[in-house]
């Protein structure tokens, strides 16, 4: 019998068959010129910072997959939240370690099939939300070419709802139904969801981040900032990133901060919100979803 296969591993092994070897050479007119590190450094303010990747407001619980020690939040609706916004399913995780093989767990990242990513929306879903969700379908179509489309009978589809204040995906395909929650309408943050849907993991995780931000070692070993040492990193660290978090303050100082300087930082997505607009996908973002599909 074949061991678990952990999550952890799960969101980090090589996209095989579908990856390309260049990316697109479309044009992208909207993309936005690329912020500078400096220019999202952030005063040392609390009150300047903002994330809406994470619900602060849900406790965080101690458990394992496998026998890796996580941390998690359980929304209302019940789904199992690891990095703030990435849910797993609930047959994964366990009160003690365990090697037991789980049917839940699967081999790797898996991407939609022929590009194309089925949705639906629930029944009353906002309609100021719905519109958010349907502008980050039209910017990753836009640069990467994957189709999003509204689902009739698919078997195969992102359920788009709100589950409280919580905005979070799956990573990658996970075939049937998977839930997609999008509770802020503002498209930086559906855009950031669907990175994870279409397979990318958190910016701020990847294997090499020790050489661009410190991070806290009060947190450095929980769910949010675990640092995955076999990622795959397409390019170098990239502070425009659609994936990347930005600081929080944590007791006397902060969660992250960039180096060299320890400066704290915001992120694209809380940087374009300040200014009236919303982020677009990074052009490592755009390279990285052209290479997996």
């Amino acid at each position: 019998m074949k061991k678990i296969a952990l999550f952890m591993v799960l969101i980090l092994v090589a996209l095989q068959a579908c990856k390309k070897t260049e990316t697109s050479e479309m044009e992208n007119p909207e993309l936005r010129p690329e912020l500078t590190a400096e220019a999202l450094e952030i005063p040392d303010d609390p009150t300047h910072c903002h994330n809406a990747l994470t619900d602060t407001n849900l406790p965080w619980n101690n458990g394992f997959i496998g026998s890796f020690a996580v941390r998690y939040q359980v929304t209302p609706a019940g789904t199992i939240l690891l990095e703030g916004d990435i849910a797993v399913p609930a047959e994964l995780i366990t009160n003690t370690p365990s090697t037991e093989e789980r049917g839940a767990s699967k081999a790797g990242v898996y991407l939609w099939p022929q590009a194309r990513v089925y949705y639906s929306f629930a029944t009353g879903y906002p309609t100021n939300l719905r519109n958010a969700f349907l502008t980050a379908c039209q910017k990753w179509n836009l640069y990467t070419g994957i189709q999003f489309i509204q689902r009739t009978t698919q078997a195969n589809y992102i359920r788009v709802f709100k589950d409280g204040n919580s905005n979070y995906s799956y990573v990658g395909y996970q075939g049937g139904m998977q839930n997609l929650s999008l509770a802020d309408s503002n498209p930086g943050v559906a855009i950031h969801e669907l990175g994870h849907a279409l397979g990318l993991i958190h910016e701020h995780q990847r294997s090499d981040r020790n050489t661009k931000i410190w991070v806290n070692p009060g947190v450095a070993n929980t769910g949010n900032f675990l640092r995955y040492t076999n990622s795959y990193n397409y390019t170098t660290f990239d502070w425009n990133s659609i994936m990347l978090y930005g600081s929080s303050p944590y007791g006397s100082s902060w969660t992250m901060l960039k180096l060299p300087g320890n400066t704290p930082f915001t992120n694209t997505i809380e940087y374009w919100r300040s200014q009236g607009s919303y982020a677009l996908p990074s052009s490592s973002d755009i390279y990285a979803v052209n290479y997996m599909y």
